[in-house]
């Protein structure tokens, strides 16, 4: 197997709070990684490190061959599709969260296909070769607003893979999900 991406003894920080220090790790082509741990142990932090949200200062970040770490960093968020539900970065605008609720109050929000599309119908077509992994046909044309959590997780995953990543990345992809949902991701992913 390849490599994919390395950090080489790195120190990263976060301001001027190191997070990780000394930190390895390798990932060849074709791997499947899941990092756990209990909550507040550095799971999400790992992503974000690797999305370039924090600033690595001793070690080196490889990807593929790329050995100049600033570049190589870059070069694999061109690459890797990013997942993370605890900021979806939707602007409700004029509406509130718990509208979902008062289905009349709910007229003009954005619809799953407009965020799934942004108006290119070039996608529509990827939507259909990821149709196996979740159904989300029946619920296109439904409101953005009205769906539940994992109806929501389901939407930011596709519209992740509607990019055609070469690396996805999902930060706590299950919550929410249920029981079938589960496996047909774990399915997908394999």
């Amino acid at each position: 197997m390849n490599l994919l991406l390395k950090l080489d003894h790195c120190t990263i920080k976060k301001y001027d709070r190191i997070l990780f220090s000394d930190f390895s790790w390798e990932i060849k082509k074709g791997e499947n990684w899941a990092i756990l741990g209990n909550s507040g142990a550095g799971k999400t932090s790992v992503l974000q490190l690797l999305r370039g949200d924090f600033r690595i200062t001793k070690g080196n970040f490889f990807y593929q061959n790329i050995t100049d770490s600033e570049l190589a960093l870059r070069r694999f968020n061109e690459a890797a599709s990013f997942v993370f539900f605890q900021d979806t970065g939707i602007k409700y605008q004029q509406f509130y969260y718990q509208q979902r609720y008062n289905s009349s109050d709910v007229e003009g929000t954005f619809t799953v296909s407009d965020f799934l599309f942004e108006g290119d119908d070039s996608l529509i077509s990827g939507l259909e070769a990821l149709n196996t992994l979740f159904d989300l046909r029946s619920f296109l044309n439904t409101e953005f607003i009205k769906l539940s959590n994992g109806e929501s997780r389901k939407v930011f995953i596709i519209k992740s893979l509607l990019k055609k990543p070469s690396v996805l990345c999902l930060d706590n992809p299950y919550v929410g999900l249920d029981e079938s949902s589960r496996k047909d991701l774990n399915d997908f992913v394999d």
